[in-house]
């Protein structure tokens, strides 16, 4: 893209919505180019934003060209912009725009500003246009530093796979990068009676670099009473002179204390050899396996055999002696073992199919 008369980087003055401050050389100096040319910024310098705020910027597309320049297929990276047309007598919302040659539109897009502190950050906007140099035009606005957010540390709390029963916690420390420090007005769960999290204000651990104020830690406790997944998350509220919030997504796999894989098998499989009457299904301890402690209660007709395995998963090939024709239904394998010193138990269900069933 070509830089506006020599313009590659347009500053906005702080506290201005509205308004490209830059300087321009005379377009009366240079020979129109033939045809339409297109010439704009390619970067909108935001210089230091807050974080959250809602930025108003515009700038100038400008027609150097000897024909009219079309405008169209106006459009952003994100839903956190919008753009639209803000010079007088143009429709904002206009799907086209016709610029007259030597003639100049601002348009306007509205950025909310969101990333960590101290980071930089940045949007796209961008449209068509008919000038054959540059029928794709991009302009990137962008946020050098970014003050004022309230950033947790970890930013997410992934528990990963929890064995039922085993007790689970993390700490989130909450840092305030806000010129004048605010208040924590409250930490509540999406489900308080899978997540539990508590708020203490307290000082900066030694070893923590991350600038900004330190207002304390969130303990999240997950409850593993019950097997399962988990994807919640923990809303902190706080006091900007308004109530902002700010989300830690909290994950899991609750697992029970051994887990058939799968849960279900289905018996004989139909394959181009004909019926198999045998497959291997793997049982997954979610602790620590008491070495010769996995057996099996056995329905007749089924054998179990376990085979060697890792602490993870055991394989064990079950069969089912053929059953007559007609002969179906479902029976249930029930193992048991010793998992970190405690009983437990799986359950596998084998639907039996009749002989020849497709």
């Amino acid at each position: 893209m070509r830089p506006l008369l020599g313009v590659s980087a347009v500053a906005l003055t702080a506290g201005l919505g509205l308004g490209v401050y830059g300087r321009y050389r005379d377009a009366a100096a240079l020979p129109p180019a033939p045809g339409p040319r297109v010439e704009c910024p390619e970067v909108v310098d935001l210089g230091q934003c807050v974080y959250g705020t809602d930025r108003d910027v515009s700038f100038e597309v400008r027609n150097t060209g000897t024909d009219d320049l079309i405008l169209s297929a106006f459009r952003t990276s994100c839903t956190c912009t919008g753009l639209a047309v803000r010079s007088p007598g143009y429709d904002p919302d206009a799907s086209q725009v016709v610029i007259r040659p030597g003639e100049a539109v601002a348009l306007g897009a509205r950025y909310l500003v969101r990333s960590r502190y101290n980071g930089s950050t940045a949007t796209r906007v961008g449209f068509a246009t008919n000038d054959p140099a540059a029928p794709e035009v991009v302009v990137t606005l962008r946020a050098t530093r970014v003050l004022g957010g309230l950033t947790p540390l970890p930013g997410a709390c992934n528990f990963g796979r929890v064995p039922v029963g085993a007790g689970r916690e993390q700490v989130v420390h909450l840092i305030d990068e806000a010129v004048r420090p605010r208040r924590v007005i409250s930490v509540t769960s999406s489900n308080p009676d899978r997540v539990a999290a508590r708020f203490a204000p307290g000082e900066r651990p030694a070893d923590l670099a991350n600038p900004g104020h330190y207002l304390g830690t969130v303990t999240v406790a997950l409850d593993t009473a019950t097997a399962g997944d988990v994807h919640e998350r923990v809303v902190i509220a706080y006091d900007d002179g308004e109530v902002r919030t700010e989300e830690v997504p909290v994950t899991a796999a609750v697992e029970a204390k051994l887990t058939a894989l799968p849960a279900t098998l289905t018996l004989p499989r139909r394959t181009d050899d004909g019926e198999v009457y045998a497959a291997t299904v793997w049982f997954r301890p979610g602790g620590r396996l008491t070495p010769g402690s996995l057996t099996f209660d056995l329905p007749a007709g089924v054998t179990a055999e376990a085979g060697e395995g890792g602490p993870a998963l055991i394989p064990v090939r079950v069969a089912v002696a053929p059953p007559g024709a007609g002969a179906a239904g479902s029976v249930v394998v029930v193992a048991r073992a010793e998992i970190d010193g405690e009983a437990a138990e799986a359950r596998l269900t084998i639907d039996l199919r009749p002989r020849g069933a497709p």
